[in-house]
């Protein structure tokens, strides 16, 4: 996949969205499984904020450390 995490960069850009280059057509139904599956998770994970539990700091649900304090956040620190 292309582009999946550039709508978190910090500079103001156009639009982009997440893409997947098929190069052969049979692996068409596998690309989209793919994508279906970036975005189920993408959904989910922006749900609940979680609490680190090293620093005390409230980060968003789609991260996956720590914005504070760069340790691992758990999915069982969710607020």
């Amino acid at each position: 996949m292309r582009n999946e995490t550039v709508s978190i960069a910090e500079v103001s850009i156009p639009d982009f969205f997440p893409a997947v280059c098929v190069v052969n057509d049979a692996d068409y139904e596998r690309a989209m499984a793919i994508v279906l599956d970036h975005f189920a998770e993408v959904k989910t994970a922006d749900l609940l904020d979680r609490i680190c539990q090293h620093c005390g700091e409230q980060t968003p649900g789609s991260f996956g450390v720590c914005w504070n304090c760069g340790k691992p956040v758990e999915e069982n620190d969710r607020t």
